[in-house]
């Protein structure tokens, strides 16, 4: 029993001698707008997040603002029906089509 003790706290003291260090954090924020949707690119540099109201567009490399739009202000209308990032393409693509206007 005595040797089976020693042998599992060798083995918790190597484990923990060789286990990766926490990743430190580099900066933290938040979404300038409500988040009810949020999409990051492929290589993680860039997130779009929003809601029907308004979208921005974030660098995730650093946490700063790359854009922001309330579709109100832009558009005349209260909110979109849809939008959706193309990244193939991209762009972001806001469909307001068949709103009335407040």
């Amino acid at each position: 029993m005595k040797k089976l003790l020693i042998t599992g706290a060798c083995l918790l003291s190597l484990i923990s001698a060789y286990a990766q260090k926490e990743f430190t954090q580099e900066w933290k924020t938040e979404f300038p707008v409500n988040t009810q949707w949020r999409l990051i690119n492929e290589d993680r540099t860039m997130a779009l997040g929003g809601d029907l109201a308004e979208i921005a567009m974030m660098d995730a490399t650093t946490g700063k603002l790359m854009w922001k739009m309330n579709i109100k202000e832009r558009t005349g209308q209260k909110k979109a029906k849809d939008w959706n990032w193309d990244k193939d393409a991209k762009t972001v693509w806001v469909d307001v089509k068949g709103e009335k206007k407040d």
